[in-house]
């Protein structure tokens, strides 16, 4: 409820004191009694400071809390005494109960707020658990996050990674991954190797996706059939229903779930129109006050603000409009540390502040302003997030990374953008776990924390609605339906799952194999070896290019049947088709070695026609064309069109441009984020798993090493044997120049480095995981 200003004190220390008892009584469940404590905390902190010592005791927040001051936090001590005796850590009674549901079960779901401790609890686990271990997230966005944090924890002997490869035997003592259901698949090739012990299923709500919650629940399913002596672990938030994940996907031995709904953190709801922010209570029917600019009283005091925005409106740039009276109160950044994660992050993607390579996300970096969303480069994330973590960031701009997850500490969250897809417990869902991302609760002994939720005042009913009601999961898979009712392209995988007739060395279906087989592929794949290789060496993108256009059309034609042949359909549509076809020159960049702003500008120079310009400048210095025809000539020069990346196959996909053909609707940012999405999305994700299998059939038919060849470039981008292994221990092909120099042998087993005094402390810090 709303506490006013100037209420009268004796009501409000009753109103405390019965808060107080029903938490002591219930626990802290009731979102409607933090909503008031914060509410009291914000009007009158000298009174609520009379409460908050004992409050931290009963709300079980005892890594908050010192020593006892009255008898009952006293026997509260005497329960974080026996739950520390217990564990070995300091746990709260959420954390303890689902540390123990995980110790005495094999398969453990449960939901909990977002704010209630479980990255501790998983820290905790992690850092004891002896086997190794595999955590499954639904989006590259958390990845960056989890990696960070999870190095910062285990010893160097712990092997963390991205992927799954199995390396640096003889200095590892355990595994963990974090991955993606997509690249979790990974993990069955190699179990012969691995002892894993546990599986960790993050934001499990994915479920409730299409397309790729039928590839969760699939990855579930085999994680069950070949590792069923793992614990397998489903975390959820605000969800009240966690055994549909046991329910949808057969899980029957030694299993558990519950359902938490204690809260760590307060928050305060405000509406805005236009100028005019209102406090209002979801939760109960009172009237709203009107209050000062939230946004701006949060800046003004040193504070931090998560918007969560569409991603067409960063991409357009037209947040920069909406929000610019919070954007101009932003100066630029004078911190020594903050600037050097801008230098780096300026260095990795190539960008400028001007010029035909201006950012403009490095421009609002420059005054604390960042931009976070799925399509970074995972190397960008981390120095993004490393950003935030060092407390350099006042307003962050993010899509729905915040929905999946993401951790990082801002005082309000501002929902800009309230679109919200899939069915209606999906949109509830979404929007909890969204909201929870306001008041992360910190470390500070004996304080409260709460944080700020703005909304449009025409979203508050809808908002109202959509918080207070349960958010359930499905309990029935898409992989459970009749496999005729299935879309086309789902068909494959539903059937190797309900039949196990996956093919984990080849990393598809018997199905998708024994299609490759009957077919005449192979031709395709002569007629490409031939003519991308020229004794031996793959030729380069310039060479490619000189490749006269008709046989450089067949050339894709030939990549096309390879990828559809593993289909059920026998032709891509339209929107497929240019998307493969701009792939291929960025493969070829790729296995040539080159950066990724170095792959970034040859993109820019090809869409921007930058030979054309200087051909144009030539003719004019050599006089053979006037400085009017010149500028003539330049004028009519357009941007070529390129699509914009998408994952394949995707039949509904509509051909869209990344670029209008003017030039002035050029934006680096985007070609950035695109180009990560055609070498993650497109080449990695997309193509190589279904090209490669074709390869390495046509090797086994025909031994020619040259398709083995093509395939590890399409996998790694090289066939450099030291490259390859350095791609497996997690380091980037951007590191290679000044690490290559410095790897005396490297294989399965370890790293064995040389001539590192030189090193930058940049550098360093890369490798001393491995030294």
């Amino acid at each position: 409820m709303i506490v006013k200003r100037n209420e009268d004190i004796s009501y409000l220390k009753e109103l405390m004191d019965n808060i107080l008892i029903d938490i002591h009584k219930s626990g802290p469940v009731s979102a409607c009694h933090l909503e008031t404590l914060a509410c009291i905390k914000k009007f009158y902190p000298d009174l609520f400071k009379d409460y908050e010592h004992q409050l931290m005791y009963l709300m079980g927040l005892f890594y908050k809390t010192t020593e006892p001051q009255s008898i009952i936090e006293l026997s509260y001590k005497f329960h974080r005494d026996t739950i520390k005796q217990a564990t070995s850590f300091d746990f709260t009674p959420v954390q303890a109960s689902e540390f123990k549901e995980i110790n005495n079960n094999k398969i453990f779901s449960f939901s909990a707020p977002t704010s209630s401790g479980k990255s501790f609890l998983f820290r905790s686990l992690l850092s004891i658990v002896d086997n190794d271990v595999v955590i499954v997230l639904p989006s590259r966005a958390l990845i960056a996050e989890y990696i960070n944090t999870i190095r910062k924890i285990v010893p160097k002997n712990v092997l963390v990674l991205q992927f799954i490869e199995d390396v640096n035997r003889n200095k590892v003592n355990r595994r963990i991954y974090i991955v993606t259901p997509e690249r979790a698949d990974d993990v069955f090739p190699i179990l012969g190797s691995l002892n894993i012990g546990l599986i960790l299923f993050d934001e499990a709500q994915i479920t409730e996706d299409a397309y790729r919650g039928m590839l969760f629940d699939a990855l579930v399913r085999k994680c069950e059939f070949y590792i069923p002596n793992a614990k397998k672990v489903f975390a959820h938030p605000f969800v009240s229903n966690p055994e549909a994940q046991l329910t949808r996907n057969n899980l029957v031995d030694r299993i558990s779930y519950k359902v938490y709904k204690q809260n760590s953190v307060g928050k305060l709801y405000y509406t805005k129109k236009e100028n005019t922010f209102k406090l209002f209570s979801p939760f109960q029917d009172t009237d709203s006050i009107i209050v000062n600019d939230v946004i701006l009283d949060c800046l003004n005091n040193n504070g931090s603000v998560l918007v969560y925005v569409s991603k067409d409106k960063l991409y357009s740039e037209e947040f920069m409009q909406d929000f610019k009276e919070y954007i101009d109160q932003c100066d630029e950044i004078k911190d020594a540390k903050a600037l050097v994660i801008f230098e780096r992050l300026k260095e990795y993607i190539g960008g400028s502040l001007h010029g035909d390579k201006h950012s403009l996300l490095l421009s609002l970096m420059k005054r604390g302003i960042v931009l976070h969303h799925g399509s970074m480069p995972l190397k960008m994330r981390w120095m993004i997030e490393e950003f935030v973590a060092g407390g350099f960031a006042k307003i962050c701009f993010a899509t729905s990374t915040l929905i999946q997850g993401i951790n990082m500490p801002f005082d309000v969250v501002w929902i800009d953008n309230f679109v919200f897809n899939g069915s209606e417990d999906k949109k509830r869902l979404d929007l909890k776990n969204l909201i929870g991302r306001a008041g992360r609760t910190t470390n500070n002994s004996n304080v409260f924390d709460y944080g700020y939720v703005v909304i449009s005042e025409s979203h508050k009913n809808t908002f109202c609605n959509r918080l207070i009601n349960p958010s359930t999961l499905s309990e029935i898979s898409a992989l459970s339906e009749n496999i005729d009712a299935a879309p086309e392209d789902h068909k494959d995988i539903i059937e190797a799952i309900q039949n196990n007739t996956f093919n984990n060395d080849l990393k598809i279906t018997e199905s998708q194999k024994q299609r490759i087989l009957d077919s005449d592929v192979f031709n395709d794949v002569a007629y490409i070896l031939e003519k991308l290789f020229n004794r031996g060496r793959l030729i380069s993108a310039d060479k490619y290019y000189e490749i006269p256009t008709v046989e450089r059309n067949r050339i894709k034609e030939h990549f096309r049947r390879i990828y559809v042949v593993h289909l059920r359909r026998q032709e891509l549509t339209p929107a497929e088709k240019t998307v493969l076809s701009a792939s291929i020159p960025m493969l070829l960049w790729r296995v040539q070695g080159k950066s990724f702003k170095e792959i970034v500008s040859l993109r820019q120079s090809y869409i921007q026609q930058k030979s054309k310009k200087a051909e144009i400048n030539r003719r004019y210095r050599n006089g053979d064309i006037t400085e009017e025809q010149k500028t003539i000539e330049l004028g009519q020069l357009t941007l070529k069109r390129t699509p914009i990346a998408i994952s394949l196959p995707n039949r509904n996909a509509r051909n869209v441009t990344l670029f209008q053909t003017s030039p002035h609707s050029f934006k680096y940012d985007l070609l950035v984020y695109d180009t990560y999405d055609y070498i993650d999305k497109v080449i990695n994700l997309s193509l190589a798993t279904p090209i490669c299998a074709v390869l390495k059939l046509y090797y086994q038919a025909t031994q020619d090493p040259l398709a083995l060849d093509l395939s590890n470039f399409i996998q790694f981008g090289t066939t450099d044997i030291t490259e390859i292994w350095l791609l497996k221990y997690g380091f980037s092909a951007d590191d290679f120049e000044w690490l290559v120099p410095c790897i005396e042998t490297i294989d399965e087993n370890q790293i064995t480095f040389k001539n590192i005094e030189h090193l930058s402390e940049d550098h360093r810090i890369l490798i001393e995981r491995y030294l």
